[in-house]
């Protein structure tokens, strides 16, 4: 933890990504070592403490694990942490922290920006509805994070970010989208009375531990281009009318077919 002597209390979570791997979690000493025995296979690593920004290893990347493994050092900073809820606009900056602790909108006429590095999650149970636009604009070492506040094993999960019929020219690029029930969903009602127009932009992202990754419903144009979809329960992409371009260079993984 930066600027501390004392590094214990640091939750470490292995989460199994493969079929051999199984999913486990140990605590930091003070000096900030830590060891858990796991069988080989592949992890998505993660680093918590209350307090300090939370830290997802590679990058957020699994990494495979073969025994015997050493990890790189990892630094967990401390941030401000803000409540949010109700109605929001603006920007949310990379060196805060921001928990959603109530359902979160957008309204029409306005514009939320994200930056790079950006960490922001939601208790169980709430969303984020976009009626205007949504701008997360994350790169290649600092991602825009959504996700639960009460991160580690289990089902919990929040409802995800739901973009409303009217709004056009969302983007999200180079994000972690995870642990929600529907991490992304166009339009929560089916509407094909709307003319097609380009609605979402989802590139070079993660959306992973759901139940549906992205959820289409309408006649809009959403671009889907150089994102990676897996450990979902029914489907990758959940289709339902409209336009999508270049969904196929998306990598989409799971025990069950994408929709």
């Amino acid at each position: 933890m930066n600027n501390q002597s004392n590094h214990s209390g640091i939750t470490v979570i292995f989460e199994a990504v493969s079929t051999s791997a199984v999913t486990d979690s140990t605590s930091t000493a003070v000096d900030g070592s830590y060891s858990v025995n796991l069988p080989p296979g592949v992890y998505e690593i993660t680093f918590v403490a209350p307090s300090y920004q939370t830290v997802f290893f590679n990058q957020g990347q699994p990494t495979l694990l073969t025994g015997n493994d050493s990890l790189s050092t990892v630094t967990l900073l401390g941030t401000p942490v803000r409540y949010v809820s109700g109605t929001i606009h603006g920007t949310l900056f990379s060196d805060t922290t921001y928990i959603a602790n109530g359902d979160l909108t957008v309204p029409s006429g306005k514009t939320l920006t994200i930056e790079g590095g950006t960490l922001v999650k939601f208790e169980a149970g709430y969303m984020l509805s976009v009626d205007g636009r949504l701008l997360a604009q994350g790169n290649v070492l600092d991602k825009v994070i959504f996700t639960l506040e009460a991160i580690g094993p289990g089902p919990q999960e929040w409802e995800g970010i739901v973009v409303g019929n009217g709004s056009e020219g969302n983007e999200l690029t180079y994000c972690i989208l995870e642990r929600a029930q529907y991490p992304l969903v166009v339009n929560r009602k089916f509407n094909m009375g709307t003319p097609a127009t380009q609605q979402l932009i989802l590139s070079n992202s993660i959306v992973r531990h759901c139940d549906i990754g992205v959820q289409i419903n309408s006649n809009q144009t959403v671009t889907l281009t150089e994102n990676e979809f897996y450990d979902f329960n029914y489907g990758g992409i959940a289709y339902g009318g409209g336009e999508v371009q270049a969904w196929q260079r998306s990598f989409v993984t799971a025990s069950t077919t994408a929709l």
